[in-house]
């Protein structure tokens, strides 16, 4: 499978501290990657070099065979709208909008805007993908901490990404909800969506093809204590 994803010898400081030291890593078309750490590790800021959401880095970063460096902000946008699906662990929901409203989001920022009744039966259709339809006119308070990551993974989709970049999306759930997101990334997995899921939590790795450690800026191909 060809790689979505390339990533070599970046590097990016925060001050006197250098997070990542020559991290390289690839996701290839359809794969599934685990990436662990300790909190603090730079797990997100990888995932955020990754989606062109930080500039400020030395190496090289392609996404889709492009160089993210060499595109300019409305490119970068571009890519990132038509490539990649982004799923948060804070949900980032808009309280005063509905559900289909909040996964209606991201066409407002299309290269190709629909008409609002197409954004609504997309977005419809993506909040059937997760098994929430019938709360599609609920706002997120009404809602479950599970459904509120479900409706945020429903706003990933809607576009129709290549790839979905997930930044700890079980880590403010119990267990068994939990289980059942990580579960939903298996069933988008086996349909042929690419998926990075960044963590700290172990059971993540039981789902995916490929496991990496971040370690002291440097990732690591093999399994071990973070």
């Amino acid at each position: 499978m060809p790689d979505l994803v390339q990533v070599r010898d970046v590097r990016r400081r925060f001050g006197d501290h250098e997070v990542l030291r020559g991290a390289s890593l690839t996701v290839a078309e359809g794969e599934m990657v685990a990436l662990l750490g300790r909190s603090g590790s730079g797990k997100s800021t990888l995932l955020h070099l990754m989606a062109g959401l930080d500039r400020d880095y030395t190496g090289q970063v392609c996404l889709a065979g492009q160089d993210l460096a060499t595109l300019d902000d409305r490119a970068l946008s571009r890519l990132r709208n038509e490539t990649v699906g982004i799923v948060f662990q804070a949900f980032h929901l808009l309280d005063h909008l509905s559900c289909a409203e909040n996964v209606m989001l991201p066409y407002a920022f299309s290269a190709a805007p629909r008409p609002p009744a197409a954004a609504r039966r997309l977005a419809m259709e993506a909040l059937s993908r997760v098994g929430l339809a019938d709360r599609a006119h609920s706002l997120p308070g009404a809602l479950s901490g599970g459904q509120r990551q479900r409706v945020a993974i429903a706003r990933a989709l809607c576009l129709q990404p290549r790839l979905l970049l997930c930044d700890e999306p079980t880590g403010n759930l119990d267990e068994e909800t939990g289980e059942q997101i990580l579960e939903l990334f298996s069933a988008l997995h086996r349909e042929g969506l690419s998926l990075l899921l960044v963590t700290h939590e172990q059971r993540t790795s039981r789902r995916a093809d490929r496991v990496l450690w971040l370690r002291e800026g440097v990732l690591h191909a093999e399994a071990g204590p973070a």
